[in-house]
């Protein structure tokens, strides 16, 4: 019984290609895991994209035009930020709004319907479908799968009705998801989600899995749990997966905005004695100008890093490890033994990412750590667990008679899958990394 991964792209997409390497990514994961391969389909339907192109065309004939009349004529002053104005967001938002046109929103249907079909057919052994969806790509499955705007004769319901006699859907995954801003549009309700999904169970008669992966920096991609709350549960379970790290130019912004927050404060304590002093000597109190100017430099600088770093990080799912496995996972779930030992990977990870961490990775020493029995201080021990509470092993924090900290991951069976140490300035660091580690994987 062959399983198949489809994915759906977003908004502003050309190229069959772009998907790329998260296909190979997953295949890598599930190779670790010796896990049989499934068929993967890269939808594409960039093809029926709006006219967009022709509107710049005419945009720059008419600037010539006005150039000739009148040489002093400046379009770059006059119609500023045209690079952004005719790339990403030009086509965003012309996507957006073709798919919303009646005409070529059944046609990109159409296209989808054609493309699973013709996978079906090619590959007669699959009998499980996974979603995959990036950006405007969530929307679309969205509006497939649960609108009830649709006639008996659109493509939507042709795709409705090989998930309800095909095929089983078994899996969601959405990134840099928009639906919950969408939705606003489209109206979709609870209950016609609870609906649809009883037309979907699963051939395994488990609930449908949905991963919608949010970057930190992606301000396009909202939680969707909030929208399925009132969905039952034995029909479809849904986690938002937050993801990300905070980007150079967000650093440089919340310094930024603690300089802004101080200035701001002494401007109100400018304006308070104003105040007081006008109610002294019965004068009018008028509030410094530059306070509301602070205001607005700081919202202004808050929200920058998220401007600038949005394509990157709504671009970024494609190439993320962690999204991988976890598709992977949802493909083919893990056992006892998988999920412990992907808990322990989890934890060694944020010790890596420790500052002045060095790890030990000789065999000799490793064999003589092993034989140590732990003999320095100890600074913190608890048990590793993972998300269904089971003992994964134990993380053992020390200190030797010189200050340095060393810190050990063993597992179940009582092998060492990570020692290192950091030195004397970076002790407090680790011994932070340690306590967090315990809130998230310690006892629960």
């Amino acid at each position: 019984m062959a399983k198949l991964i489809f994915f759906i792209h977003g908004v502003a997409v050309r190229n069959s290609d772009y998907a790329e390497p998260l296909p190979k990514l997953i295949n890598n994961a599930l190779n670790d895991r010796h896990k049989e391969l499934p068929y993967m389909h890269k939808c594409f339907w960039g093809d029926y994209s709006s006219e967009m192109d022709k509107f710049w065309t005419s945009i720059d004939r008419d600037f010539a035009k006005k150039i000739q009349q009148d040489p002093s004529f400046d379009r770059h002053q006059k119609f500023r930020y045209q690079e952004s104005r005719r790339g990403l967001q030009s086509k965003f938002v012309s996507d957006i709004f073709s798919y919303l046109n009646t005409n070529i929103g059944q046609q990109i249907r159409r296209s989808i319907h054609n493309q699973i079909n013709q996978v079906l057919n090619t590959y007669s052994d699959i009998w499980e479908i996974y979603f995959v969806t990036h950006s405007f790509g969530t929307v679309i499955l969205w509006d497939i799968l649960f609108s009830q705007r649709f006639l008996s004769s659109d493509p939507a319901s042709d795709i409705q009705a090989l998930l309800r006699n095909r095929i089983s859907l078994e899996g969601i995954v959405t990134m840099g998801s928009p639906i919950a801003m969408i939705n606003m549009t489209l109206g979709t309700t609870p209950s016609n989600i609870q609906e649809s999904l009883r037309h979907y169970s699963t051939r395994l008669g488990k609930p449908i899995c949905w991963l919608n992966f949010i970057h930190a920096s992606d301000m396009i991609a909202y939680p969707v749990r909030p929208l399925l709350q009132q969905v039952d549960h034995n029909l479809m379970t849904v986690e938002d997966v937050f993801d990300g790290e905070v980007n150079y130019l967000e650093k440089v912004a919340n310094k930024i905005d603690n300089t802004v927050q101080f200035l701001i404060q002494k401007n109100a304590d400018l304006h308070e004695a104003i105040a007081m002093l006008s109610e002294i000597f019965d004068m009018p109190a008028t509030r410094p100008s530059y306070l509301e100017d602070s205001i607005v430099i700081r919202e202004g600088i808050n929200m920058l890093p998220g401007i600038v770093g949005t394509p990157t990080a709504h671009s970024s799912y494609f190439k993320n490890s962690t999204v991988a496995r976890r598709i992977a996972t949802m493909i083919y779930p893990q056992n006892t033994k998988e999920m412990a030992q992907d808990t322990l990977e989890k934890v060694i990870f944020h010790l890596n990412r420790v500052p002045g961490m060095t790890r030990i990775e000789s065999e000799f020493r490793q064999k003589l750590s092993e034989k140590l029995s732990f003999t320095d201080e100890v600074l913190n021990q608890f048990n590793i667990r993972d998300n269904s509470s089971n003992n994964c092993g134990f993380l053992i924090l020390t200190r030797n008679i010189i200050q340095v900290c060393h810190v050990a991951v063993v597992d179940s069976s009582e092998a060492i899958q990570f020692l290192g140490y950091v030195g004397l300035i970076h002790g407090e660091g680790l011994r932070n990394a340690v306590k967090k580690i315990q809130a998230e994987f310690g006892m629960r």
